[in-house]
């Protein structure tokens, strides 16, 4: 296998999502756009109607600029009769709610009522709803032939499968949504979205029909299976993949451990567990993880020991001679947000760039972590620039040090956002940004205080 697997983007979920819906946002939106044309014209294009009140004269395009991309709009032009569409605004007024709208359609596919729901979003009541369905098919159609599409044209030797919640806005009441994705790496190295289905538990009946559904549409040839620890998820690797092992993912089994531990030791237990997973052998994680449990026991950590002991076999099957030493750190964790962070940055009066989770996100994802808060106006560069507004946070994880995300709203925020990113692609301690020295005066001196 090509050891290209090292060269992936890891970001490729997200950008994948994201390119399909902008491209299907956009069919969705100027097929709304005819339709809205139609019916102040009293006929289709083309049509000969006796009842039409208006004719069309071509059209004219608008660039849409909303989270998933750029899209271009091909607004009509009339003869007769004025062309206002309520569709450009509204979409940017419900942006939010019709792209999780177009996830939910890209995860579990979508009914004729799903879509039409999507279009109400926009519309109000003004678009009749068989309009809509007659002209929007292909749009489902193309989202449940890449959902269903076949698998067999390479194997896939790693598969990284996660059940996640998410909180879903929809119809103006709140609920939580279950997710079962899998991302596998064929055998040319290349990572991609082969599974996701909606609606699923993380129990083994679950596991066992979305694996199955995989496997119907060709999967093989996988090797190692990363993932959380869940009984229903093992056992499903033990019996309908037969020729795979099972990595239980390292950054979760760590952070189950330093649960366990008091604050008193969470700087060592923290430095000891990575000591653990840094061997170069799976034989001598093992020896240097029972002396880590054997000095927890001493420090009166016993649940952390027993926790330790109990996992870490499973969570070094990485280590193994079956899989190459240059894809060990890849193949350990499914946790794709710990692998790459992409900084981005919003051009307002005052720069605003983040990085990572931001609090609600951390939140949601259980973390146990501490807010870093600074007034930029603290920051002696600011004053003399006289920008001293805005605001500048950190989430760090409370146990580990680790930098978790960032949010600058500060001047210059778009090059100090990098030295955070930096830190967190290499698994630096907040602490290394609180001691760093920096040329004075600079905005990245506020670095120093936000991370105290």
């Amino acid at each position: 296998m090509s050891n290209q697997i090292l060269q992936v983007d890891e970001n490729m979920l997200e950008t994948k999502l994201d390119r399909l819906m902008s491209r299907k946002g956009e069919e969705l939106l100027n097929a709304m756009l005819d339709a809205e044309a139609d019916e102040i014209t009293g006929a289709a294009r083309y049509e000969r109607a006796s009842g039409r009140r208006a004719y069309r004269a071509g059209h004219y395009e608008r660039n849409l600029t909303v989270k998933a991309g750029t899209m271009t709009l091909r607004v009509p032009k009339l003869k007769g009769a004025v062309f206002e569409s309520a569709v450009i605004e509204r979409y940017r007024r419900r942006e939010q709610s019709v792209e999780e709208a177009l996830i939910d359609m890209y995860l579990a596919g979508v009914s004729t009522r799903q879509v039409d729901d999507i279009s109400r979003l926009l519309w109000g009541e003004r678009m009749p709803s068989q309009t809509l369905s007659d002209k929007l098919k292909r749009v489902y159609e193309d989202i449940d032939q890449w959902r269903n599409r076949p698998l067999a044209a390479h194997s896939y030797p790693y598969l990284f499968v996660d059940g996640v919640w998410h909180k879903r806005t929809w119809g103006g009441s709140v609920e939580n949504v279950s997710v079962l994705v899998a991302i596998g790496v064929d055998d040319t190295g290349h990572r991609e979205v082969i599974g996701v289905a909606e609606g699923m538990k993380e129990d083994k009946a679950s596991w066992e029909q979305f694996v199955r559904s995989m496997i119907e549409r060709g999967l093989r040839g996988v090797r190692l299976v990363v993932g959380d620890r869940c009984a229903g998820l093992v056992s499903t690797v033990n019996s309908m993949l037969p020729d795979a092992r099972y990595q239980r993912c390292m950054v979760h089994f760590m952070r189950n451990v330093l649960s366990k531990v008091s604050h008193k030791h969470a700087a060592w237990a923290a430095s000891a567990l990575k000591a653990v997973f840094a061997m170069e052998s799976r034989q001598a994680a093992l020896e240097k993880a029972e002396q880590v449990a054997t000095e927890m026991e001493s420090k009166g950590l016993k649940a952390a020991a027993s926790c330790l002991r109990e996992g870490i076999s499973e969570t070094t099957t990485y280590l193994l001679d079956d899989y190459p030493v240059e894809h060990r750190r890849r193949i350990r964790t499914n946790n794709m947000k710990d692998r790459k962070h992409v900084p981005s940055s919003t051009f307002l009066a005052t720069p605003y760039s983040r990085v990572g989770l931001n609090e609600r996100e951390a939140k949601a994802a259980g973390l146990d972590y501490v807010v870093k808060r600074l007034p930029v106006a603290a920051v002696p560069k600011t004053r003399v620039m006289r920008r001293p507004d805005g605001l500048m946070k950190a989430i760090v994880e409370r146990n580990t040090g680790r930098i978790l995300g960032a949010m600058l709203l500060s001047v210059e925020s778009h090059e100090v956002i990098n030295i955070v990113k930096l830190a967190m692609d290499l698994d630096a301690p907040a602490s290394t940004l609180r001691d760093m020295a920096f040329t004075h005066p600079t905005i990245a001196e506020a670095l120093n205080d936000l991370f105290a």
